[in-house]
């Protein structure tokens, strides 16, 4: 089945956009930082996630840029 998931967060770096197959599918591949809550110490937490986008959604993140350091 399909998964769709919904994170707000940072890239960690540019997407890596390629086409696959014998049929040219776009993919493109995002890693994000997603911040939340707090641990026991209160310190923030954070999760590094790698998303893979296809066909339409894929073009679309392509020309996105990681800003800042």
């Amino acid at each position: 089945g399909v998964v769709y998931v919904i994170a707000s967060g940072r890239l960690t770096k540019d997407p890596q956009y390629k086409k696959v197959g014998n049929k040219n599918i776009s993919n493109t591949i995002l890693n994000i930082s997603v911040g939340y809550s707090k641990d026991e110490d209160g310190d923030p937490k954070t999760e590094y996630l790698t998303c893979a986008l296809w066909r339409e959604l894929a073009d679309f993140a392509a020309s996105f840029k990681k800003q800042g350091n």
